[in-house]
């Protein structure tokens, strides 16, 4: 709390301050160090926060606060429009807080994808051409990677059996970029554990992205939180 008060003081165009946060039980489950992982971000000024952060009361204000339609990922979507405001987000070289997340199982963090992906839905189809370029990526990221390109392998299975085999290898191509990215901040082990699960979690985040647009299509609201820790 100290040390973001103190940046906050010192940097009256930051209005958003975190840190490093921590998973509490990181060694339990391969699930918990894939989180612990995640939340592994660059230190100083970036696009978004999560959930514990430091804000500045008159940034809030200014914004209108949190976005109440947002099912999943209201930060980000704020953190837009405060970074729109003409303030920073920053996130300090410091400890902040540790979370129990609990991931034991598959299903826990596969569901924890879905959130992500209905949360990415979510935001560029509310805020529109206002949305962050950020999701708009990642939706485009998780439609290909986990919707067209499948569907053109096994239609290349069918019609052109030989174009079929060798498209798969575009998974084992970013799946080598993801992990010599990620092999700078961390060791072999945890980052081909990472790379995997960024490429099984495009999958569940398009589920994610399906189940929004289905609940619009049907004007239904998801009125539910996507809770990981209860499956």
């Amino acid at each position: 709390m100290q040390a973001g008060q103190a940046y906050l003081a010192k940097h009256s165009h930051v209005a958003v301050v975190c840190g490093r946060r921590r998973e509490r039980e990181v060694n339990a489950s391969i699930y918990n160090e894939l989180i612990d992982l995640e939340w592994d971000t660059p230190i100083g000024e970036t696009s978004a926060c999560g959930g514990d952060s430091m804000m500045r009361v008159e940034a809030l204000r200014a914004v209108g606060g949190f976005d109440a339609r947002m099912m999943a990922g209201e930060e980000p979507e704020l953190c837009l429009r405060i970074r729109r405001h003409g303030f920073k987000v920053v996130r300090l070289d410091c400890e902040m807080t540790l979370h129990d997340a609990d991931l034991q199982r598959f299903c826990q963090m596969w569901r924890r994808f879905v959130r992500a992906g209905h949360a990415d839905a979510e935001s560029v189809f509310l805020q529109g051409a206002d949305s962050d370029p950020a999701a708009r990526r990642r939706l485009v990221s998780f439609i290909v990677w986990g919707g067209i390109l499948p569907a053109m392998i096994v239609g290349s299975v069918l019609v052109v059996p030989v174009v079929g085999v060798f498209l798969p290898v575009l998974y084992l191509l970013q799946w080598t970029r993801i992990y010599r990215a990620r092999i700078s901040t961390t060791v072999g082990r945890k980052a081909a554990l990472y790379a995997s699960a960024c490429l099984i979690g495009k999958f569940a985040e398009l589920e994610g992205a399906l189940r929004y647009v289905l609940n619009r299509f049907l004007r239904r609201k998801q009125t539910r939180l996507i809770e990981y820790k209860s499956t």
